[in-house]
C-alpha cells in the first residue's frame, strides 16, 4: 500500500513470461522521477498490491547498507532463520530441487529473472531441503 502503480508505468515491451528481467535501476530511477504525486490508500486492497513499492523498497535497502539484495536476505532472514533451501540466485547444482511453476493454461513457466533494481518484488526461490 505505498501509494506506487502495481507496475511501473515505463515497464513496457516486455516479455510478460519474465517481465522485470530487463528493467534496470536506470528504469526504476526514471518511473520515480515522472511521478508528480502519490495518493497513499486509506484502506487495504489487493488491488492496491505494488509489486513496484516492493521493489523499490528491496533497491533502497541496498542502497542504504551497500549490501546485495542476496546478502540482505541472507543476513536477516535465511540465515538467523536456518532457511538453507531459500536463494535469491539458486544455485546450478540447486536447479533440479525446484519445482517449475505454471500459468493459467498449465504451460510450464521459467523462473523470474530480476534485475537488482526490482529484487524486492518476487527474487525469493525456495524449496524443501
Amino acid at each position: 500500500m505505498s501509494g506506487l502503480a502495481r507496475v511501473p508505468s515505463n515497464l513496457t515491451n516486455v516479455d510478460m513470461k519474465d517481465p522485470y528481467a530487463k528493467y534496470t535501476e536506470e528504469n526504476l530511477l526514471s518511473y520515480l522521477k515522472s511521478l508528480k504525486e502519490i495518493k497513499k490508500p486509506k484502506l487495504f486492497s489487493w488491488k492496491n498490491y505494488s509489486n513496484t513499492g516492493f521493489g523499490l523498497l528491496g533497491y533502497i535497502l541496498q542502497k542504504k547498507t551497500n549490501l546485495t539484495y542476496e546478502e540482505l536476505v541472507n543476513k536477516y532472514i535465511t540465515d538467523p532463520l536456518g532457511m538453507k533451501s531459500t536463494y535469491v540466485n539458486v544455485p546450478e547444482n540447486k536447479i533440479k530441487l525446484f519445482v517449475s511453476g505454471h500459468n493459467e493454461l498449465l504451460e510450464k513457466t521459467p523462473y523470474l529473472l530480476l534485475l537488482s533494481s526490482m529484487n524486492g518484488a518476487g527474487a525469493l526461490e525456495s524449496t524443501a531441503p
